[in-house]
């Protein structure tokens, strides 16, 4: 299926405290109290592919300002700096829109992180497509 409609696309880092299944049931929650939930796809570690989260997070679109000055990813391409990766894709159904839905998190785990705030923590990824009905 085609998405099409206005889109978001949110990415942080959760606290240390946060798990990425912790994430992912948060989200999941709040997807139930807005309307009918359709569940497409789901894996979680170990089942989820091995560098699943390289087409979320190194994507050239993805390219942004960090705290280590200028133009450049968030995390260095080619480590690969992820462990208990979840990832959920489904659709929200509410009176006026249906909502096309991609939650992906894993713990932030790099050999050699050049940014120490970032090791062991989540990185939250979610993108939503609105679709007026």
């Amino acid at each position: 299926d085609t998405a099409e409609g206005e889109r978001t696309r949110i990415m942080y880092l959760g606290s240390k405290t946060l798990s990425p299944l912790g994430a992912l049931r948060h989200y999941q929650k709040t997807f139930a109290a807005l309307g009918e939930v359709e569940e497409i796809y789901t894996c979680k570690h170990p089942e989820c592919f091995k560098n699943l989260g390289k087409d979320f997070v190194w994507r050239q679109s993805n390219h942004i300002p960090h705290e280590l000055g200028g133009n450049a990813y968030l995390l260095p391409p080619g480590s690969n700096g992820f462990k208990n990766q979840v990832y959920w894709h489904g659709k929200v159904k509410t009176a006026s829109a249906e909502y096309v839905i991609s939650l992906y998190s894993a713990i932030m785990h790099m050999w050699s992180s050049p940014v120490e705030r970032i090791q062991d923590r989540p990185l939250i990824h979610l993108e939503i497509v609105k679709q007026e009905i």
